[in-house]
Parts: structure tokens; C-alpha cells; sequence
């Protein structure tokens, strides 16, 4: 069996050693904790893709082979946990940092962290955890936003198989007066045959409706989705967190709204403030 191989690379290698030794690599990883503790403005959502498409474009420049698979291996907001941790904006975060992570050629993502944790006392009272636990009884007492965030992502947007899925690059054009992306979106073809669109609607106080369009780069011929749509969606008015510290709880808590559309190309898709939607369906003419 072939052991995975580690190798230091001392400060003091030149350029061109350094990038002959990184071709000895087996994998990389790395952590992602890209904001200050303790300070997490919700603008910080709009910040997302560009940090994770910069982070990829310095280690691509600094010299990592193409051939070589990376992977997130622990990450979230920040370093310390936080109450946006476990508001909605953590699950929106989450939704963004995946797709992002994942349309840039990640070859995994591993969220930190799945342990069972409560509520700490900093930043208002966040945790790293899914679930909040009642200490005494050792028992579920509820659901964080980013739990109800993995489970769109892992059973909603792709197929829960272990089969390739190809990712395509989508363009939104959904901005506020400053210039911000207010709706991002990632586009998966699934083993399955659907197309499953999951979008972010980053505007806390507004719904968007919207359009998608579906354009071959090769043949420029447009499609849409068309028939039936399966619409999956969690966000401000399916989970409210209430913050008190170790006291607090979220109420709603969950779960994500379902619903089928029947559609066509002319069809605007409605995304609640503060969102995650997946549509998933076929297009006109599969």
C-alpha cells in the first residue's frame, strides 16, 4: 500500500527547488478561518468567493502542480466561534465557502468540526458544532443553521452517490448599489442526469426573483430549466436564532421549506432574503 508523502520545504530553497519538490507531493491541505474573530459583519458574506478565488490563484502561481488534489481540512468563519456562527449567516457562509471551494477545483471539503459542543460564552455565544446539546441529559436540544446548510448541500444540490459530478461556472448579475453580488449560485450536472442549481441570496432584507439560463460555450445555444423542479429552501423564515449566550436557541429552527414548480424558460425562480435555494431538475430538450 503507497503511504501518503509529506515534505518540508525549508525557507531558505529557491523558487525553482521548491516547485521541483512540491511535484513530490501526494496531496495538500490546508486550514480556512478567513475572518477576524469576533467580527463578522454580515458584508463579509459578500467577500467569500473573491478570498477562496485568490487563495487559489497564489498557491497556483507559488507553484502547486495542477495534478496535485487539495483539500480543505478544517475551517469556518473564524478562528473563534461566534453567534453568527450559528445564525443563518454561518449556513449562508458555509453554502458559499463549498461552492466556491468546490467549483475552484478542491478536491474536498472536511468541516470543523462535527463534535457534539454547546454554546461557548464568546462572541455572543456561538459554537463550532451542528448540534445544540443539553450538557445534563447528553441529548439533542436543536439545530444549528449550518447543520440545516450541510444537509442542502450533501443531500439537495448533489446526488448522495459516490459518481462523478461535473461542476460549470455560473455568472450572477444580481448586485446592490455598491457594487456587492447579492445572489451567487453553483451549478452541478448530477450522476443521475438533473442539472441542480444551489443559490445564495446574500441580501438580508430583500427577495430576488430570478432567471436561469443554461449557455453551451461551445454551440451558444441557451436552455432552461423545463417540467418539473424540485425547489429546496432554508433560510431567514425557516430559522431564527435568538441570542443569550449559552441560553441561546434558534425558532424557528428548520426545517427547509420543499415545494415542486412546474416550469419553463420564462419562469422566475423567487429567492427569500437571507437564503440558500436549490433547484434541481432537467433542462428543455434532455
Amino acid at each position: 500500500m503507497s503511504q501518503p508523502l509529506v515534505i518540508a520545504i525549508p525557507h531558505r530553497l529557491g523558487k525553482q527547488e521548491a516547485r521541483r519538490r512540491l511535484q513530490d507531493f501526494t496531496f495538500f491541505t490546508f486550514e480556512h478561518y478567513p475572518y477576524d474573530a469576533c467580527k463578522n459583519p454580515w458584508s463579509d458574506l459578500y467577500r467569500e468567493p473573491e478570498i477562496v478565488n485568490h487563495i487559489l490563484q497564489v498557491w497556483r502561481e507559488d507553484g502547486l502542480p495542477a495534478k496535485v488534489p487539495f483539500f480543505m481540512t478544517e475551517g469556518n468563519l473564524s478562528s473563534r466561534s461566534g453567534s453568527t456562527f450559528v445564525d443563518i449567516m454561518g449556513g449562508l457562509w458555509l453554502a458559499d465557502c463549498v461552492g466556491a471551494m468546490m467549483s475552484g477545483g478542491a478536491g474536498g471539503l472536511f468541516f470543523f468540526h462535527g463534535l457534539p459542543w454547546g454554546l461557548g460564552d464568546s462572541c455572543g455565544g456561538g459554537s463550532f458544532g451542528f448540534l445544540q446539546i443539553d450538557g445534563q441529559k447528553d441529548e439533542v436540544k436543536g439545530y444549528f443553521a449550518q447543520y440545516f446548510a450541510a444537509q442542502l448541500i450533501n443531500l439537495e444540490w448533489v446526488q448522495p452517490v459516490d459518481q462523478l459530478h461535473r461542476l460549470h461556472r455560473v455568472d450572477s448579475d444580481v448586485r446592490d448599489s455598491a457594487g456587492n453580488v447579492l445572489v451567487t449560485a453553483y451549478a452541478v450536472q448530477r450522476p443521475d442526469g438533473q442539472w441542480s442549481v444551489m443559490t445564495i441570496n446574500k441580501d438580508r432584507d430583500r427577495d430576488h426573483a430570478v432567471t436561469l439560463a443554461f449557455t453551451d460555450g461551445v454551440t451558444k445555444q441557451t436552455r432552461s430549466f423545463s417540467g418539473r423542479v424540485d425547489r429546496v429552501t432554508f433560510g431567514a423564515k425557516e430559522y431564527e436564532w435568538h441570542p443569550d449566550g449559552r441560553n441561546g436557541h434558534a425558532d424557528p429552527d428548520g426545517p427547509p421549506a420543499r415545494s415542486i414548480l412546474d416550469v419553463n424558460a420564462g419562469t422566475l425562480f423567487q429567492l427569500p432574503r437571507a437564503s440558500i435555494t436549490v433547484l434541481r431538475g432537467r433542462l428543455s430538450g434532455q
